[in-house]
């Protein structure tokens, strides 16, 4: 018995901290501590004393919208098909990639969707073709405030931007999605505890 208490001991332990490091549900950031992770931003990336950029102006749009729970940004992607003056865009976007995973891990993201553009359906006449298509999942807004600022700090920016010609990026919040990762983590909890206390048993006979 007493090995089968502390099995199921360490696997509440190790559901517990999954569960607090992902997240997903807290309180909206106050305009202070929205000013000070976009004044950290731009000194990181070097514009401390700069007017906010276009990026910046989006980063407040965005927290204006602040309910503190976790949500989800779309992605849509098209990259620069020429290398110019040695910059090639597709090894500054596996730069840029190879810095941001470690950042989303973090602060809790992840994404949830991943894909290369296949061709049009419905498409109206002038709309943008795009190269990919990727859906990322957000603690909150505070967490990708932060990790803009890691990133700012590394130079993921000025990968990321070398590499892209034309994004369209937007937030959403699931209501449905297939993927209930604290559910999944849950049953998973269950299962695991089942199966070492089933486990026990047997090599104790």
């Amino acid at each position: 018995m007493k090995k089968r208490i502390i099995a199921a001991a360490i696997l509440i332990a190790v559901y517990s901290v999954f569960i607090f490091w992902y997240g997903g549900s807290g309180t909206p950031m106050t305009d202070q501590e929205v000013e000070k992770l976009i004044k950290q931003i731009k000194e990181n990336d070097g514009q401390a004393n700069e007017p906010d950029n276009e990026l910046i102006k989006e980063f407040r749009e965005l927290c204006e919208s602040d309910d503190g729970d976790e949500f989800y940004l779309v992605n849509l992607i098209r990259y620069k098909k020429e290398v110019v003056n040695g910059v090639d865009p597709m090894a500054e976007n596996e730069k840029y990639t190879k810095g941001i995973f470690p950042l989303l891990l973090k602060y809790g993201g992840h994404p949830v969707f991943m894909s290369s553009y296949m061709g049009r359906f419905i498409h109206p006449k002038g709309n943008d073709d795009w190269d990919d298509i990727a859906i990322v999942r957000y603690r909150s807004r505070k967490d990708l405030l932060k990790m803009a600022a890691d990133g700012a700090k590394l130079g993921l920016g000025d990968s990321k931007f070398a590499a892209i010609d034309k994004t369209q990026v937007f937030p959403v919040k699931a209501s449905i999605t297939a993927v209930p990762v604290k559910l999944a983590a849950t049953i998973l909890l269950i299962l695991s505890i089942g199966v070492v206390f089933i486990s026990i048993k047997i090599k104790s006979k």
